[in-house]
């Protein structure tokens, strides 16, 4: 078995013919590889690029290197490609455009929980600089997967401000979460207000139920709200304990209309809704944890 140590928190291993990445002595992930072969002549082809992701997101490149021009490489000789990759990554302060988002960021968040000084140090740097670089497929993992969620409400605010984004306000926001039309709200707009916390709702009536639950549809984002728990931390559970303590009329039809989606088990959407049954049942309070049910996916 071959070991290399890029630093105390992060280390490689090749067991069994495939790579494995650890952090503090636990496993984290087996390593895939993007073999680069660019040829001369075309690299003009790539001047604008700035990161990894943006070479593997160029159409282009997959179209000019299918699999059909892959290199067989030794064992031995990909283990030593990724430890360089990751020690080059790490001499550059883990600067994330060096390695593929879907790598750099789980691993830099990694490296941040297992205490980690120069990930901590860097991880909202990188967030906000990817994000700001405006390439969609990077600016779309890190909504979808929670990384924004890692910033507070100013962090956010001074992001969208200096991207090419645009939100609408929450003077604007309020009135539509008012009247339970969160399909009108884009994910960034919803994770904006969720970092608020300046929701007030004004009044939960049966009309306001029905457009809440028919954002709970086949196309709701459920991995980018479990991803960002904000938005169930200062929306979806404190809309649930105003409808406990609103009229009889209003608690049994949310009732009714949870438990005929929770009719089965393997319908979309189905441990969210749970999570909220349980929540509505056993009542809401502030300093309920949160990960009682993130760990329930």
């Amino acid at each position: 078995m071959k070991e290399f140590h890029v630093n105390k928190y992060l280390t490689l291993k090749l067991e069994d013919g495939r790579t494995n990445i650890y952090v503090k002595r636990e496993h984290f992930r087996q390593c895939t590889i993007i073999l680069l072969d660019i040829p001369i002549t075309k690299i003009s082809d790539f001047d604008e690029i700035q990161s990894i992701d943006e070479i593997s997101d160029n159409q282009k490149y997959e179209r000019d290197n299918s699999s059909d021009n892959s290199i067989s490489l030794p064992l031995d000789v990909i283990f030593w490609g990724h430890c360089s990759n990751l020690q080059a990554w790490y001499e550059h302060d883990y600067d994330t455009r060096l390695l593929h988002r879907n790598l750099s960021f789980p691993l830099l968040k990694r490296l941040t929980e297992a205490g980690d000084p120069l990930a901590k140090s860097v991880l909202k740097e990188e967030i906000a600089k990817r994000f700001m670089s405006n390439h969609k497929q990077t600016t779309e993992y890190l909504l979808n997967e929670g990384y924004l969620n890692y910033l507070n409400y100013e962090e956010l605010q001074t992001l969208i401000e200096n991207s090419n984004l645009s939100i609408r306000s929450l003077e604007e926001i309020f009135p539509i979460i008012n009247s339970g039309r969160l399909d009108m709200l884009n994910r960034l707009e919803l994770l904006y207000l969720s970092k608020s916390r300046r929701i007030s709702l004004k009044k939960i009536d049966i009309r306001f139920l029905e457009n809440f639950f028919n954002y709970f549809s086949e196309e709701f984002p459920i991995d980018f709200i479990w991803n960002n728990r904000s938005i169930l931390e200062n929306i979806f559970f404190p809309l649930i304990k105003k409808v406990s303590k609103s009229k009889e009329i209003i608690k049994t039809f949310f009732l009714e209309e949870l438990n005929n989606r929770l009719k089965s088990p393997t319908m979309y959407n189905y441990e969210l809704l749970k999570s909220f049954k349980e929540i509505f049942l056993t009542g809401y309070k502030k300093q309920f944890k949160i990960d009682r049910f993130i760990l329930k996916r």
